[in-house]
């Protein structure tokens, strides 16, 4: 299919990120968390696949962490010396690095740091200046002119200067961000937010004062998402809920089950859900799932026949596709999907995919080098975030994103250049953990537990 131009008015926010279509007058917000086997790459333009290599790995490098972004153990990603061929007959090595159709600059922009890692970044609907929103785990927030200013999992800084504009104090994680008509909605660990009680859970007003906003989710929110009047949330409490943006009052609730909500995405209408889960609302379907809105019904046109997870072995509780971030697509007929989990011999877990959004047939899928745990559009290509557990030079694969061609997913040749694995208690995974794309300011935020560059440690900026 041909590249597409001329794309305006897209931009993501994020769960732990998301991406919503129209800039600031809506916001689709998702979370990811997963778990992958960090080697090789794959391209696929379904439904050729190309031929086998063998991949060599090195080092790894995982960290576990118990309060880590992917919920599961990051030392699972790692090359098992016995399972090496499963290395090679799992993973075909892309072809050569083409040069991209929308360029991405190689330098940095100056922008905000922090000292931890974050997990969720967006930004605020309807502000009268351009205002970006980040959580994650952290206690300071470095401005460009090196100042370090005292926040606590969680701020609200200006695009334009970085300058911090609120300061915030969510006493633990934050995983999940949206905002819809100047409110800005928060999800993760915490059970209390801005000093005041909100269980996992909370909002904040275009004044920065915490609102009377409280659904009280029972367990770890991982993914948000805004379209008009409803939130929707999705997590560790075994369902996807929409609730009144005003109140948090519930609207309805189905269940999920065989795993958890990572990622939501409302858009043109639809309201789709990504995850570990293996049966919605008492269907099986796993991994994705295309929801009405309005009631919360599987929408069962929408199928993208992922793989099960096989629930045997060590690793058959994850051992599918998991879509762990989602994404829009360049129109209202397609979206982007990224997909973690362990693939056994022979398949392919770690994925960015673009698929139909009325059938879930693919487009096309490319194998990646580690979970998929950010996605995002820029301009004709797609930039994919993830972490790297194993420190091998036989993959053409940048060290935690690579931007990829939106005609074919072929690999392309812009590196952001971006390595170092966290030392702090949420080091987890590593890598790239969320993404935000402003169309509007065209400016790419890559969000995660990466170290350097120093002056960009975990949040960095580029110009596209």
């Amino acid at each position: 299919m041909p590249p597409r131009y001329g794309l305006t008015g897209l931009t993501r926010d994020r769960v732990t990120g998301s991406f919503a279509p129209g800039g600031d007058a809506m916001r689709n917000a998702f979370s990811f968390v997963a778990v992958g086997l960090s080697i090789g790459g794959l391209l696929i333009a379904a439904p050729v696949v190309a031929t086998a290599a063998p991949i060599s790995a090195a080092t790894c490098n995982a960290i576990d962490a118990p309060k880590a972004m992917n919920d599961l153990p990051a030392s699972d990603d790692c090359v098992i010396p016995t399972q090496g061929a499963r290395a090679s007959a799992a993973v075909h090595p892309n072809t050569t690095p083409v040069s991209p159709t929308t360029t991405i600059s190689s330098t940095a922009r100056s922008f905000d740091r922090t000292n931890g890692d974050l997990l969720a970044i967006t930004k605020v609907s309807g502000a009268a200046t351009g205002e970006i929103a980040f959580g994650g785990n952290f206690t300071a927030v470095v401005t460009p002119d090196g100042v370090s200013h005292s926040a606590k999992n969680f701020a609200i800084v200006s695009e334009s200067t970085g300058a911090v504009l609120y300061a915030g104090n969510a006493n633990s994680y934050v995983r999940a961000i949206t905002s819809v008509n100047g409110v800005t909605y928060a999800g993760g660990d915490f059970p209390s937010f801005g000093g005041a009680s909100r269980s996992h859970a909370a909002a904040l007003s275009s004044s920065f004062a915490v609102t009377a906003w409280n659904p009280t989710p029972g367990n770890t929110v991982r993914a948000l998402a805004a379209a008009g009047s409803t939130i929707y949330l999705g997590g560790d409490f075994s369902s996807v809920r929409a609730v009144s943006s005003s109140t948090g009052s519930t609207i309805w609730s189905k269940s999920t089950s065989t795993g958890h909500v990572h990622s939501l995405l409302a858009t043109s209408g639809r309201l789709y859900a990504g995850g570990l889960f293996q049966m919605y609302n008492g269907t099986t379907q796993h991994g994705l799932v295309e929801i009405n809105p309005s009631n919360g019904n599987l929408v069962t046109t929408f199928n993208a026949h992922l793989r099960p997870d096989t629930h045997v072995g060590q690793y058959g509780t994850y051992d599918g596709e998991e879509i762990i971030s989602l994404s829009v697509g360049p129109n209202s007929g397609e979206i982007l999907a990224g997909s973690g989990g362990h693939a056994p011999a022979g398949d392919s877990s770690n994925e960015a995919i673009l698929l139909n959004a009325t059938t879930g047939a693919r487009v096309w899928t490319t194998s990646l080098i580690g979970d998929c745990q950010g996605i995002g559009l820029v301009g004709s290509t797609v930039v994919a975030g993830y972490h790297r557990n194993n420190s091998n030079t036989t993959t053409p694969f940048p060290y935690f994103a690579t931007q990829l061609e939106l005609s074919n997913g072929h690999l392309t040749t812009w590196d952001p250049k971006i390595t170092g694995n966290q030392g702090n208690a949420d080091g987890g995974n590593n890598g790239v953990q969320a993404i935000y794309v402003d169309q509007t300011t065209s400016t790419l935020f890559l969000a995660g537990a990466f170290t350097s560059p120093s002056s960009h440690k975990s949040l960095i900026a580029f110009s596209f």
